[in-house]
């Protein structure tokens, strides 16, 4: 228990000390949207989106597949030195990294403000494969958490999102479509909270506001694992 509050007022300003940065960059990073599409006008334009599509599912589900290599997390720390040699806060998380991580952790890790979100979700976007090769243990030990935290009903979710106007057309044009964010998807079971995140953030000339509504149904026999993450997480 990191803090105890008795107001609202207080624990949205303690929300919003412990979350503002990680939000804030969570927030105002692009999602990187893949889209199978059955009929459209550019055929040449549909085959390109589909085989994208395909080859992301392909590529996290083969990494999810595999065993992960005991000297995996050892060549990770090396290339995150390597990259933050230079930032003494981020050198002091990667030695606290490299010190104390088990698998039980993995979630606290991906939701701190800290080079683990920042290189995962990079690699994530640009389908780094030996990047990602390397992320294999802790991707494996993120899945594992959402298994046992995993709910058991359908949950009412949402989700603030800095988007392109061109991404927001292409969702406009997709109804109906199959449609993969290829990272994991942190969301919040409180609408307001979601919305006081998304207003603060500033606007540019080609970017909207959006918050996702989102009913998660783990039912599915091809779902991906939903889970009800609210302990040892600045938020849920």
């Amino acid at each position: 228990i990191k803090h105890i509050v008795t107001k609202f007022t207080e624990l949205i300003a303690n929300i919003r000390t412990q979350r503002s940065q990680r939000s804030h960059n969570e927030v105002n990073e692009l999602l990187l949207i893949d889209i199978f599409q059955s009929t459209t006008s550019n055929q040449q334009s549909n085959n390109i989106s589909n085989t994208h599509f395909i080859y992301s599912q392909l590529l996290i589900n083969v990494l999810l597949q595999m065993i992960p290599i005991n000297t995996d997390k050892n060549k990770l720390i090396v290339l995150c030195k390597e990259k933050y040699y230079d930032i003494d806060n981020e050198m002091k998380l990667i030695q606290e990294f490299e010190n104390n991580y088990s698998s039980n952790d993995a979630i606290y890790w991906y939701m701190r403000d800290s080079f683990i979100y920042r290189v995962l979700n990079k690699a994530l976007q640009t389908q780094n494969i030996d990047l990602l090769f390397l992320f294999r243990f802790f991707i494996h030990d993120i899945r594992q958490a959402l298994k046992q935290n995993k709910c058991t009903s359908s949950i009412q979710v949402y989700r603030s999102q800095l988007m392109t106007k061109e991404q927001i057309n292409l969702l406009k044009n997709s109804i109906g479509c199959l449609i993969s964010i290829n990272s994991f998807f942190s969301t919040s079971i409180h609408r307001d909270l979601a919305l006081l995140f998304l207003n603060e953030l500033p606007l540019s000339d080609d970017t909207e506001r959006v918050i996702f509504e989102i009913t998660a149904d783990p039912s599915g026999t091809l779902s991906k694992p939903v889970g009800f993450i609210k302990s040892n997480n600045s938020f849920r």
